[in-house]
């Protein structure tokens, strides 16, 4: 396994002492990805200085290194591509660790102003995207693929964002995902769109299994007993809801309806009362029902795994026979193999 780091187009892998660790991480109830700005930090040797911002000689002295680059290469494939925050010399160690965040950090920083009605979700997430985010870094046709089901219903949004707001390009991303229920992420460098597909049984769209000859160990198998609501009710104009119940849900979790609101003064409310119910039918498609999850570390088998992934699990001790579950987190350490999963169940229609 070869890897490598590239700072401002300088190769500084002979000094890493300790790579980062590639992280995402997914809300198990919204279908968000909650991996937004994703921070990694690598440690390098800085025996003779080459580091420290103000030091002769040094690869960033005088330079303006906030925003810089840095890309990592595991077996020559790009994996990360971030941008510099910081470098933090540390004297008494003769270290340096460099704090970088991925292509999303810029619309973390970027405040929006944009304002539409009867939108398609997808697409205006999109053009968002696009205000902060190089067309290079966006992978726009998973967004136009995303924006096909709310199409097909006629369902769009109204948002308004104005000067002043103090509401980033990323927060407005996220608003728009909650209602939507498609997840906005960075996977091999590239900003994607990825809606949420209600499980249709019968292994359908279900990647390779995951067993004990992948999963070098397990961890517990429990159930998450916050993560779900069985009513919703979606706002839209004017000051209108449209609200839905799991009834069956209701009745296996004790009766009481546990209930999520998507506001009517919100920020991104649904057009109309179409818009409003198809909100609301996808919305308790993935949140109704409670979810059992699982942990595992493997290997090279879960290389280029996402969240979102789905998966037949087949743990005997566990009592699961190719029990379908989605990727929720996924965790790497840059120089080594291993790979965590998190998981969490999902369910056919």
């Amino acid at each position: 396994m070869a890897i490598r780091a590239v700072l401002l187009g300088v190769d500084i892998s002979p000094f890493v002492t300790s790579w980062g660790r590639l992280e995402q991480i997914k809300d198990i109830l919204l279908t968000q990805a909650t991996f937004l700005t994703t921070e990694m930090t690598i440690q390098l040797s800085n025996i003779n200085g080459f580091l420290n911002p103000k030091g002769a000689g040094s690869l960033v002295a005088g330079l303006d290194h906030y925003n810089g680059s840095i890309e990592i290469f595991k077996d020559e494939k790009s994996v990360y591509q971030g941008l510099v925050q910081d470098i933090l010399p540390n004297t008494t160690t003769k270290t340096v660790s460099i704090v970088s965040e991925n292509v999303l950090r810029k619309a973390a920083e970027t405040d929006v102003n944009a304002q539409a009605t009867a939108a398609n979700p997808a697409l205006a997430m999109l053009d968002f995207a696009r205000l902060a985010i190089p067309e290079s870094a966006i992978l726009a046709s998973t967004f136009e693929q995303a924006a096909s089901g709310s199409a097909e219903a006629g369902a769009t949004i109204n948002y308004d964002f104005k000067e002043g707001d103090n509401i980033t390009i990323m927060q407005a991303i996220q608003l728009v995902s909650d209602i939507s229920s498609i997840s906005v992420f960075v996977k091999d460098n590239k900003v994607i769109a990825r809606p949420f597909i209600p499980f249709q049984g019968n292994e359908a769209g279900l990647k390779f299994e995951i067993n004990d000859a992948i999963a070098r160990e397990w961890g517990p198998l429990s159930y998450d007993n916050s993560s779900f609501n069985n009513r919703v009710s979606v706002g839209f104009p004017t000051d209108q809801f449209f609200t839905l119940t799991d009834e069956e849900s209701v009745r296996r979790n004790g009766g009481d309806p546990r209930k999520f609101e998507f506001p009517a003064d919100e920020k991104v409310v649904a057009t109309n009362l179409t818009s409003a119910q198809f909100f609301a039918r996808i919305y308790l498609r993935r949140a109704a029902k409670r979810r059992r999850k699982l942990t595992l570390a493997g290997g090279r088998e879960l290389n280029g795994s996402v969240i979102g992934d789905r998966f037949p699990v087949t743990v005997p001790d566990l009592g699961l026979n190719r029990f379908p579950m989605e990727a929720i987190e996924v965790n790497q350490t840059l120089d080594s193999d291993e790979i965590e999963l998190g998981l969490a169940e999902i369910f056919a229609d």
